[in-house]
């Protein structure tokens, strides 16, 4: 971890991904022992309380930090929706650490590791004041409250479309195959997109990197994942840098097309008919399913064609939605 380097500005959520398998004696020291890591307009995020539940501790603090770096960007940390044990198998839990209720959606649990990666938001690594890597929202502040009481964040927003198919499963360990069994599959499906042949291919190149790659410890955009799809199957050896940057992107997510014909990576939980929105303070589009009089957080999403404003010059109806 970067420490002490002119200029650099610690992110918190980035150091409490650092910290994510730490043991804590108090799962609340999993946010409150940062209250001496970070300062400026960060430091008013954390505000130690041990009197509160575990639960409503993580859901305030997810609250003030939105409020304070005036985005959404923590949302990209939070994992399937109600957490439990079973559903993390790659290292034991212990029960203790779970919160005895179930954090809302919305909410990050920093007790665990998430299933996916979060999207690079900043041109430098954890510096949440470099250049912003996405805008899908443009300038929009986010436009939130919350509703303690029945642990509902109210986020403004619209549905700018909708989960319509999505890709079969990975079933392959290597990057580059599993890559070559998309690409098959998104090309026979070019009359659903609207897009034609050639551009779809271009369009599966940016999606499978998020759009993005490291160039000497900076994140660039608007660089697609280049390689010949034929040749790179004959290879013994899958290129490290392609392979670390599709892996970021599409671990644990899934290919999908919309309803609108748009290309792009979701969640592994999400499903047909889930709702692709834009809200308010977003640097990157979010997946809602509407459930009652309620929205479950799906996670956030790559759309090909939206990550820079493109869907802000569509006409929509502005709402708010109330997580849970």
């Amino acid at each position: 971890m970067e420490r002490g380097l002119p200029g650099h500005h610690p992110d918190v959520l980035n150091l409490l991904t650092y910290f994510r398998t730490s043991q804590a004696s108090d799962p609340r020291d999993k946010i409150f022992a940062f209250a001496a890591l970070t300062t400026g307009r960060q430091s008013a995020t954390i505000n130690p309380d041990y009197t509160i539940p575990v639960n409503v501790a993580y859901m305030r603090f997810a609250y003030a930090v939105i409020k304070s770096q005036n985005d959404l960007n923590i949302l990209g940390f939070c994992q399937k929706y109600i957490q439990t044990v079973e559903s993390w198998s790659s290292r034991p839990i212990d029960r203790d650490v779970i919160p005895s209720t179930p954090l809302p959606s919305w909410t990050p649990d920093w007790t665990i590791m998430t299933e996916t990666t979060t999207f690079a938001k900043y041109e430098l690594p954890a510096d949440s004041q470099s250049k912003r890597l996405y805008k899908a929202t443009t300038s929009f502040e986010p436009f939130v409250r919350l509703i303690e009481s029945t642990n509902t964040l109210n986020v403004r927003g619209c549905t700018f479309d909708r989960v319509f198919i999505l890709a079969p499963e990975i079933t392959s360990s290597l990057i580059l195959t599993a890559m070559q069994s998309w690409h098959e599959w998104v090309m026979a499906q070019y009359e659903t997109t609207n897009m034609p042949p050639g551009l779809l291919h271009d369009a599966f190149l940016h999606t499978i990197a998020a759009d993005l790659t490291q160039i000497e410890g900076r994140w660039v955009r608007g660089i697609s994942a280049e390689w010949p799809l034929p040749r790179a199957l004959d290879d013994t050896e899958e290129p490290f840098d392609l392979v670390s940057t599709m892996g970021l992107a599409v671990h644990s997510r899934q290919l999908f097309i919309s309803e609108k014909g748009f290309l792009g990576l979701v969640r592994f939980d999400v499903t047909s008919g889930d709702q692709i929105c834009l809200l308010h303070g977003g640097q990157v589009p979010f997946v809602l399913r509407e459930v009652g009089d309620a929205y479950h957080f799906k996670g956030e999403c790559y759309v090909h064609g939206l990550m820079d404003g493109e869907g802000m010059n569509y006409p929509h109806v502005w709402k708010d939605f109330a997580l849970r």
